[in-house]
Protein backbone atom coordinates (compact mmCIF):
# COMPACT_ATOMS: atom_id res chain seq x y z
CA UNK A 1 0.00 0.00 0.00
CA UNK A 2 1.44 3.65 -0.92
CA UNK A 3 1.52 6.51 1.14
CA UNK A 4 1.75 9.89 1.02
CA UNK A 5 4.88 11.77 2.62
CA UNK A 6 2.91 13.80 4.59
CA UNK A 7 1.60 10.33 6.12
CA UNK A 8 4.83 10.79 8.23
CA UNK A 9 5.98 14.35 7.76
CA UNK A 10 5.37 17.30 8.85
CA UNK A 11 6.13 20.34 6.63
CA UNK A 12 7.01 23.67 7.71
CA UNK A 13 5.79 23.05 11.13
CA UNK A 14 5.27 26.27 13.51
CA UNK A 15 8.13 27.38 15.54
CA UNK A 16 8.02 29.74 18.29
CA UNK A 17 10.77 32.56 17.40
CA UNK A 18 9.92 36.12 17.88
CA UNK A 19 11.16 38.71 15.16
CA UNK A 20 14.03 40.48 16.60
CA UNK A 21 15.49 37.55 18.62
CA UNK A 22 19.35 36.67 17.76
CA UNK A 23 18.80 33.08 17.07
CA UNK A 24 20.85 30.36 14.95
CA UNK A 25 20.87 30.56 11.21
CA UNK A 26 21.66 28.43 8.34
CA UNK A 27 22.39 29.97 5.05
CA UNK A 28 22.14 28.53 2.14
CA UNK A 29 25.93 28.12 1.71
CA UNK A 30 26.38 26.09 4.65
CA UNK A 31 23.54 23.23 3.30
CA UNK A 32 25.46 20.45 1.87
CA UNK A 33 24.98 18.67 -1.29
CA UNK A 34 26.57 15.10 -0.54
CA UNK A 35 26.82 14.94 3.23
CA UNK A 36 24.19 14.60 5.99
CA UNK A 37 25.47 17.49 9.08
CA UNK A 38 25.09 20.82 8.62
CA UNK A 39 29.04 21.86 10.12
CA UNK A 40 28.19 25.61 10.47
CA UNK A 41 25.63 27.40 12.17
CA UNK A 42 26.00 31.34 12.44
CA UNK A 43 23.42 33.67 14.56
CA UNK A 44 21.60 35.85 13.29
CA UNK A 45 18.80 38.56 14.05
CA UNK A 46 15.22 36.41 12.79
CA UNK A 47 13.43 38.52 10.18
CA UNK A 48 11.64 35.92 9.38
CA UNK A 49 12.40 32.87 6.62
CA UNK A 50 12.08 28.89 7.48
CA UNK A 51 12.00 27.63 11.51
CA UNK A 52 13.79 24.57 12.49
CA UNK A 53 14.89 22.42 15.49
CA UNK A 54 17.41 19.47 15.86
CA UNK A 55 16.66 16.45 14.13
CA UNK A 56 14.72 18.83 11.10
CA UNK A 57 15.68 18.50 7.39
CA UNK A 58 15.90 20.98 5.47
CA UNK A 59 15.63 20.75 1.75
CA UNK A 60 16.51 23.37 -0.62
CA UNK A 61 13.53 24.25 -2.99
CA UNK A 62 15.29 26.70 -5.77
CA UNK A 63 17.03 25.93 -8.58
CA UNK A 64 20.04 25.38 -8.76
CA UNK A 65 20.55 24.30 -4.96
CA UNK A 66 17.84 21.36 -5.42
CA UNK A 67 19.33 20.32 -8.60
CA UNK A 68 22.72 19.91 -6.39
CA UNK A 69 21.96 18.02 -3.98
CA UNK A 70 21.46 20.46 -1.46
CA UNK A 71 20.02 18.59 1.93
CA UNK A 72 20.99 18.34 5.58
CA UNK A 73 20.38 17.23 9.22
CA UNK A 74 20.04 19.47 11.66
CA UNK A 75 22.03 18.96 14.53
CA UNK A 76 24.26 21.22 17.47
CA UNK A 77 21.48 23.26 18.33
CA UNK A 78 21.12 24.17 21.85
CA UNK A 79 18.60 21.60 23.76
CA UNK A 80 15.19 23.26 22.71
CA UNK A 81 16.68 26.31 20.55
CA UNK A 82 14.68 27.32 17.43
CA UNK A 83 16.83 28.33 14.39
CA UNK A 84 16.30 30.39 11.41
CA UNK A 85 17.32 30.02 7.84
CA UNK A 86 16.99 30.95 3.99
CA UNK A 87 12.98 31.21 2.67
CA UNK A 88 14.00 28.59 0.55
CA UNK A 89 14.32 25.83 2.64
CA UNK A 90 11.79 23.80 3.19
CA UNK A 91 11.89 22.07 6.61
CA UNK A 92 10.58 18.35 6.86
CA UNK A 93 10.11 17.29 10.37
CA UNK A 94 9.34 13.56 11.63
CA UNK A 95 5.45 12.97 12.56
CA UNK A 96 7.45 10.27 14.93
CA UNK A 97 10.87 11.64 15.54
CA UNK A 98 12.06 8.01 17.35
CA UNK A 99 11.08 6.02 14.28
CA UNK A 100 11.69 8.67 11.44
CA UNK A 101 14.05 11.40 12.36
CA UNK A 102 16.72 10.27 10.46
CA UNK A 103 14.71 8.03 7.60
CA UNK A 104 13.81 10.91 6.52
CA UNK A 105 16.31 12.48 6.12
CA UNK A 106 17.80 9.79 3.82
CA UNK A 107 14.25 9.76 2.21
CA UNK A 108 15.32 13.20 0.99
CA UNK A 109 18.00 12.13 -0.75
CA UNK A 110 15.71 9.33 -2.60
CA UNK A 111 16.55 10.07 -6.62
CA UNK A 112 13.12 8.90 -7.45
CA UNK A 113 11.83 11.97 -4.55
CA UNK A 114 14.30 14.60 -5.68
CA UNK A 115 13.50 13.68 -9.67
CA UNK A 116 9.74 14.01 -8.79
CA UNK A 117 10.50 17.72 -7.10
CA UNK A 118 12.61 18.88 -10.18
CA UNK A 119 9.87 18.02 -12.72
CA UNK A 120 7.19 20.34 -10.26
CA UNK A 121 9.44 23.12 -10.00
CA UNK A 122 7.53 26.65 -11.19
CA UNK A 123 8.40 29.89 -12.06
CA UNK A 124 10.83 31.65 -14.40
CA UNK A 125 14.35 30.55 -15.60
CA UNK A 126 16.99 30.60 -13.39
CA UNK A 127 14.60 31.01 -10.25
CA UNK A 128 12.46 28.23 -10.41
CA UNK A 129 11.26 26.85 -7.22
CA UNK A 130 9.16 23.49 -5.98
CA UNK A 131 6.43 24.20 -3.38
CA UNK A 132 6.07 21.86 -0.24
CA UNK A 133 3.12 21.06 -1.09
CA UNK A 134 3.33 19.57 -4.09
CA UNK A 135 6.06 17.51 -1.90
CA UNK A 136 3.82 16.16 0.41
CA UNK A 137 2.21 14.46 -2.30
CA UNK A 138 4.74 12.11 -3.28
CA UNK A 139 3.66 8.44 -2.90
CA UNK A 140 5.72 5.49 -1.77
CA UNK A 141 5.50 2.34 -0.29
CA UNK A 142 6.70 2.57 3.09
CA UNK A 143 8.10 -0.25 4.84
CA UNK A 144 7.13 -0.74 8.87
CA UNK A 145 8.36 1.75 10.93
CA UNK A 146 10.45 -0.19 12.84
CA UNK A 147 12.24 -1.28 9.79
CA UNK A 148 12.82 2.24 8.72
CA UNK A 149 14.71 2.92 11.84
CA UNK A 150 16.42 -0.16 11.49
CA UNK A 151 17.69 1.37 8.02
CA UNK A 152 18.35 4.38 8.62
CA UNK A 153 20.19 3.59 12.22
CA UNK A 154 22.72 1.64 10.10
CA UNK A 155 23.07 4.08 6.98
CA UNK A 156 23.94 7.10 9.84
CA UNK A 157 26.92 4.87 11.24
CA UNK A 158 28.73 5.40 8.10
CA UNK A 159 27.39 9.00 7.79
CA UNK A 160 28.97 9.49 11.03
CA UNK A 161 32.71 7.54 9.90
CA UNK A 162 32.53 10.09 7.21
CA UNK A 163 31.59 13.17 9.51
CA UNK A 164 34.92 12.01 11.21
CA UNK A 165 36.80 11.32 8.12
CA UNK A 166 36.24 14.82 6.80
CA UNK A 167 37.22 16.50 10.06
CA UNK A 168 40.27 14.84 9.56
CA UNK A 169 40.26 15.54 5.93
CA UNK A 170 40.32 19.29 6.41
CA UNK A 171 43.40 19.47 8.54
CA UNK A 172 45.32 16.97 6.48
CA UNK A 173 44.66 19.52 3.64
CA UNK A 174 45.33 22.31 5.71
CA UNK A 175 48.84 20.79 6.50
CA UNK A 176 49.36 20.42 2.49
CA UNK A 177 48.30 24.05 2.07
CA UNK A 178 50.96 25.34 4.96
CA UNK A 179 53.67 23.38 3.16
CA UNK A 180 52.59 24.82 -0.48
CA UNK A 181 52.75 28.69 0.94
CA UNK A 182 56.22 27.71 3.06
CA UNK A 183 58.01 26.37 0.10
CA UNK A 184 56.55 28.29 -3.23
CA UNK A 185 55.45 32.03 -1.61
CA UNK A 186 57.32 32.24 1.48
CA UNK A 187 60.21 30.40 0.54
CA UNK A 188 60.86 29.53 3.81
CA UNK A 189 63.46 26.52 2.26
CA UNK A 190 65.47 29.00 0.23
CA UNK A 191 65.41 31.27 3.12
CA UNK A 192 67.42 28.77 5.30
CA UNK A 193 69.83 28.21 3.37
CA UNK A 194 70.64 31.53 2.12
CA UNK A 195 70.84 32.50 6.04
CA UNK A 196 73.04 29.75 6.48
CA UNK A 197 75.50 30.51 4.21
CA UNK A 198 75.52 34.05 4.77
CA UNK A 199 76.86 32.93 8.33
CA UNK A 200 79.41 31.41 7.32
CA UNK A 201 78.21 27.70 7.02
CA UNK A 202 79.42 25.00 4.30
CA UNK A 203 76.18 23.78 1.74
CA UNK A 204 76.01 20.35 3.44
CA UNK A 205 74.92 22.54 6.51
CA UNK A 206 72.95 24.99 4.39
CA UNK A 207 70.98 21.75 3.14
CA UNK A 208 70.60 20.67 6.28
CA UNK A 209 68.88 23.81 7.36
CA UNK A 210 66.51 23.59 4.10
CA UNK A 211 65.67 19.77 5.50
CA UNK A 212 65.04 21.21 9.13
CA UNK A 213 62.39 23.41 8.03
CA UNK A 214 61.34 20.96 5.08
CA UNK A 215 60.53 18.41 7.48
CA UNK A 216 60.08 20.33 11.06
CA UNK A 217 62.72 18.20 12.71
CA UNK A 218 65.78 19.42 14.88
CA UNK A 219 69.28 18.24 14.06
CA UNK A 220 69.52 15.27 16.17
CA UNK A 221 65.76 14.01 14.89
CA UNK A 222 67.13 14.00 11.33
CA UNK A 223 70.16 12.00 12.41
CA UNK A 224 67.36 9.44 14.13
CA UNK A 225 65.44 9.63 10.54
CA UNK A 226 68.06 8.57 8.47
CA UNK A 227 68.71 5.55 10.93
CA UNK A 228 65.35 4.02 11.25
CA UNK A 229 64.13 5.58 7.67
CA UNK A 230 66.82 5.96 5.57
CA UNK A 231 64.70 6.05 2.16
CA UNK A 232 62.13 9.08 3.85
CA UNK A 233 65.59 10.74 4.52
CA UNK A 234 67.15 10.66 1.24
CA UNK A 235 64.38 11.39 -0.05
CA UNK A 236 63.98 14.58 2.13
CA UNK A 237 67.54 15.61 1.36
CA UNK A 238 67.28 15.43 -2.52
CA UNK A 239 64.32 18.15 -1.94
CA UNK A 240 66.31 20.24 0.31
CA UNK A 241 69.08 20.12 -2.48
CA UNK A 242 66.52 21.12 -5.43
CA UNK A 243 65.94 24.40 -3.74
CA UNK A 244 68.18 27.12 -4.88
CA UNK A 245 70.09 29.25 -2.29
CA UNK A 246 70.40 32.54 -3.50
CA UNK A 247 67.72 35.35 -3.71
CA UNK A 248 67.09 37.80 -5.88
CA UNK A 249 63.32 39.51 -6.14
CA UNK A 250 62.90 35.43 -6.36
CA UNK A 251 64.94 32.89 -5.60
CA UNK A 252 67.36 32.32 -8.23
CA UNK A 253 66.53 30.37 -11.29
CA UNK A 254 62.37 31.18 -10.09
CA UNK A 255 60.56 33.92 -12.37
CA UNK A 256 57.77 35.65 -12.35
CA UNK A 257 54.77 34.90 -14.62
CA UNK A 258 51.31 35.00 -15.99
CA UNK A 259 49.09 32.14 -15.01
CA UNK A 260 48.68 31.50 -18.77
CA UNK A 261 52.19 30.54 -19.11
CA UNK A 262 52.03 27.76 -16.95
CA UNK A 263 48.37 25.85 -18.17
CA UNK A 264 48.13 23.83 -20.68
CA UNK A 265 44.71 25.48 -21.53
CA UNK A 266 41.86 27.50 -20.00
CA UNK A 267 38.66 27.45 -20.66
CA UNK A 268 34.89 27.69 -19.73
CA UNK A 269 32.51 24.64 -19.55
CA UNK A 270 28.89 24.32 -19.98
CA UNK A 271 25.36 22.74 -19.25
CA UNK A 272 23.53 20.13 -22.31
CA UNK A 273 19.75 21.40 -22.73
CA UNK A 274 17.70 19.77 -19.61
CA UNK A 275 14.42 19.83 -21.78
CA UNK A 276 16.20 17.34 -24.94
CA UNK A 277 16.97 13.99 -23.03
CA UNK A 278 18.71 12.67 -26.00
CA UNK A 279 21.46 15.14 -24.36
CA UNK A 280 21.20 13.03 -20.94
CA UNK A 281 19.28 9.76 -21.45
CA UNK A 282 22.01 6.56 -21.19
CA UNK A 283 24.63 9.29 -21.40
CA UNK A 284 28.12 7.83 -20.88
CA UNK A 285 30.19 10.69 -20.64
CA UNK A 286 30.83 11.84 -16.95
CA UNK A 287 29.32 15.61 -16.36
CA UNK A 288 30.20 17.70 -13.02
CA UNK A 289 27.30 19.93 -11.70
CA UNK A 290 28.08 23.20 -10.24
CA UNK A 291 28.15 21.35 -6.28
CA UNK A 292 30.14 18.77 -6.88
CA UNK A 293 33.11 21.03 -7.98
CA UNK A 294 32.18 23.34 -5.21
CA UNK A 295 31.76 21.08 -2.41
CA UNK A 296 34.10 18.25 -3.53
CA UNK A 297 38.09 18.73 -3.38
CA UNK A 298 39.01 16.09 -4.97
CA UNK A 299 36.52 14.60 -7.72
CA UNK A 300 36.95 10.81 -8.72
CA UNK A 301 33.15 10.32 -10.30
CA UNK A 302 30.02 12.67 -11.64
CA UNK A 303 26.45 12.03 -10.60
CA UNK A 304 25.44 13.25 -14.36
CA UNK A 305 26.67 11.56 -17.45
CA UNK A 306 26.06 13.09 -20.91
CA UNK A 307 25.24 11.63 -24.51
CA UNK A 308 27.96 12.31 -27.28
CA UNK A 309 25.16 14.52 -28.83
CA UNK A 310 24.83 16.33 -25.73
CA UNK A 311 28.57 16.88 -26.27
CA UNK A 312 28.54 17.99 -29.91
CA UNK A 313 25.45 20.62 -29.33
CA UNK A 314 26.55 22.60 -26.22
CA UNK A 315 29.46 24.12 -24.95
CA UNK A 316 30.29 21.51 -22.44
CA UNK A 317 34.11 20.71 -22.85
CA UNK A 318 36.15 17.53 -21.94
CA UNK A 319 38.27 17.79 -18.93
CA UNK A 320 41.94 16.33 -18.72
CA UNK A 321 42.45 14.46 -16.09
CA UNK A 322 44.28 16.34 -13.58
CA UNK A 323 43.17 19.62 -13.78
CA UNK A 324 42.02 22.36 -11.22
CA UNK A 325 38.86 23.83 -11.73
CA UNK A 326 37.93 27.30 -10.47
CA UNK A 327 34.60 28.93 -9.73
CA UNK A 328 34.11 32.29 -11.40
CA UNK A 329 30.86 33.65 -10.85
CA UNK A 330 29.34 35.02 -7.63
CA UNK A 331 29.82 34.44 -4.20
CA UNK A 332 29.52 31.72 -2.04
CA UNK A 333 31.04 29.66 -5.01
CA UNK A 334 33.39 31.80 -6.47
CA UNK A 335 36.65 31.05 -6.02
CA UNK A 336 36.29 27.44 -4.53
CA UNK A 337 38.04 25.19 -6.38
CA UNK A 338 38.64 21.14 -6.76
CA UNK A 339 40.86 18.94 -8.55
CA UNK A 340 39.64 16.70 -10.96
CA UNK A 341 40.64 13.12 -10.93
CA UNK A 342 38.19 11.90 -13.89
CA UNK A 343 37.70 13.07 -17.71
CA UNK A 344 34.91 14.96 -17.35
CA UNK A 345 32.50 17.70 -19.09
CA UNK A 346 32.65 20.96 -17.39
CA UNK A 347 29.71 23.63 -16.46
CA UNK A 348 29.97 26.96 -18.02
CA UNK A 349 30.61 28.58 -14.19
CA UNK A 350 34.22 26.80 -14.09
CA UNK A 351 37.34 27.75 -15.59
CA UNK A 352 40.09 24.82 -16.14
CA UNK A 353 43.56 25.08 -15.60
CA UNK A 354 45.75 22.21 -17.17
CA UNK A 355 48.75 22.61 -15.51
CA UNK A 356 52.09 22.20 -17.15
CA UNK A 357 53.56 21.78 -13.99
CA UNK A 358 52.09 20.37 -10.41
CA UNK A 359 48.39 19.83 -11.92
CA UNK A 360 46.73 19.92 -8.49
CA UNK A 361 48.47 23.50 -8.10
CA UNK A 362 47.92 26.59 -9.23
CA UNK A 363 52.15 28.18 -9.03
CA UNK A 364 52.12 31.63 -10.38
CA UNK A 365 56.17 31.77 -9.76
CA UNK A 366 58.03 28.94 -11.45
CA UNK A 367 61.56 27.10 -10.85
CA UNK A 368 62.27 26.06 -14.54
CA UNK A 369 65.82 24.58 -13.37
CA UNK A 370 64.51 21.58 -12.08
CA UNK A 371 65.44 18.29 -13.20
CA UNK A 372 62.80 16.18 -13.83
CA UNK A 373 63.29 13.83 -11.65
CA UNK A 374 63.26 16.59 -8.38
CA UNK A 375 59.85 17.52 -9.99
CA UNK A 376 58.42 13.90 -10.16
CA UNK A 377 59.51 13.34 -6.76
CA UNK A 378 58.07 16.65 -5.44
CA UNK A 379 55.05 16.49 -7.37
CA UNK A 380 53.88 13.00 -6.16
CA UNK A 381 54.45 14.07 -2.25
CA UNK A 382 52.66 17.25 -2.93
CA UNK A 383 49.94 15.29 -4.44
CA UNK A 384 50.29 12.40 -2.34
CA UNK A 385 49.28 14.72 1.10
CA UNK A 386 46.34 16.13 -0.85
CA UNK A 387 44.95 12.58 -2.10
CA UNK A 388 45.27 10.98 0.98
CA UNK A 389 43.09 13.98 2.87
CA UNK A 390 40.33 12.53 0.93
CA UNK A 391 40.53 8.96 1.28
Amino acid sequence: MSNKLSDIVDFNPPRALKRGKIAPFIEMASLPTNAKFIEQIDTKTFSGGSKFKNGDTLFARITPCLENGKTGKVIGLDDGSIGHGSTEFIVMSAKDPDFDEDYIYYFARLSEFREFAQQRMVGTSGRQRVAWQDLAEFTFKFPPKEERKRAAELLNVFDKKIQFNTQINQTLEQIAQGIFKSWFVDFDPVRAKADALAQGKTQAEAELAAQQIISGKTPEELTALSQTHPDSYTELKEIARAFPSEFGEVPRGWEHGILASTALKIQNGGTPKRSNIEYWENGSIPWLSSGEVCNNNILVQSKECITKLGLSNSSAKLVPKNSTLIAIYASPTAGKCSFCALKVQQIKLYVLLSLNQFTSILIITIYKQWKNTMLTKLSVLLNKTLVNSLL
